[in-house]
């Protein structure tokens, strides 16, 4: 990945992206996040990615932007049953984190195309599918064409 300039993250586990010398860490949502940012900002300095999901929770995101993440993740933990609920909370805080914050955004555990669509349009600055959806390669590459068009027409009003 590094050779070809895409960022290679390792998911939880600071000492092993120091390790490998991956270019930072993804932390996954936990309670206890802050910490486990902190801790992560320690053993990776400043010169490495370290960026997490972040669930729902604003002051979460604020907090550890404020601390110097790279970017504040918001996604569907595993466990939610109100799926359809909680997409719509996670594209008012893509809209909510794109009006005020710099930090970059990532939109986590997209399910279908019209979700990314929407989180684009709605500010996100990264679109996380989940790897269960089956696309074509065609169909790949007309939603990363509908990604960024919506992204566009987002900046456009801007």
């Amino acid at each position: 990945a590094q050779k070809r300039d895409i960022a290679a993250l390792i998911e939880g586990d600071a000492q092993l992206a120091r390790a490998l010398r991956a270019d930072g860490v993804h932390l996954p949502w936990s309670k206890d996040i802050e910490a486990r940012y902190g801790e992560a900002r320690e053993v990776l300095g400043t010169r490495f990615i370290v960026g997490a999901d972040v669930g729902r929770s604003r002051h979460d995101a604020m907090t550890i932007a404020e601390h110097g993440a790279d970017y504040a993740g918001f996604g569907i933990p595993a466990h939610v049953e109100d799926r359809a609920g909680a997409a719509e909370r996670r594209l008012e805080l893509i809209a909510w984190w794109s009006e005020i914050f710099e930090v970059p955004c990532v939109a986590f555990d997209v399910e279908t195309v019209a979700d990314a669509t929407a989180l684009a349009a709605a500010g996100a600055d990264f679109i996380a599918m989940r790897l269960g959806v089956e696309l074509a390669p065609a169909e790949y590459r007309a939603l990363a064409r509908s990604i960024a068009e919506a992204a566009s027409q987002r900046e456009a009003l801007a």
